[in-house]
């Protein structure tokens, strides 16, 4: 009896798993994987969960992967934003970083200071090429 039993659960197991694969080859979207916009996950107007992107802010730059304190030797310990780790005091300097970012952007005049910046690069900037657009940061 307990093998029948036994037996039974592990065929449905198997059944939900292939369904589970199947659906999501379908949707071309691959679980937990990182994606800019929701056309790489096989649409537009799905709910979220299927065939969306998750998160807030999809394709935009990941402000967040930089902890400031935290103690580093190089900007990848930073979350990759160039200038993020202070050689002096070898922990990462966030806002000094993007401060020097914004003090060399060529458009700074459409920005009246550092945090209006900051807010672009972190919620409107689109992360087409997070070396270029993001200085260094991921996208989300």
């Amino acid at each position: 009896m307990n093998f029948l039993f036994l037996l039974k659960n592990i065929f449905i197991f198997i059944i939900i798993n292939l369904l589970i694969f199947e659906y999501t080859k379908a949707i071309k979207c691959k679980p937990l994987a990182d994606c800019l916009n929701h056309k790489e996950c096989g649409g537009l107007n799905g709910k979220i969960g299927t065939n969306r992107c998750s998160g807030l802010v999809i394709g935009k730059c990941h402000c967040a992967a930089c902890i400031a304190s935290t103690p580093c030797v190089n900007d990848s310990q930073c979350g990759g934003l160039y200038n993020g780790c202070d050689q002096n005091s070898k922990k990462c300097n966030c806002l000094q970083a993007i401060s020097g970012h914004y003090s060399k952007n060529i458009n700074k005049t459409i920005y009246s200071n550092t945090m209006e910046y900051m807010k672009h690069l972190c919620l409107k900037e689109d992360c087409k090429n997070s070396i270029i657009n993001c200085h260094g940061l991921p996208c989300l």
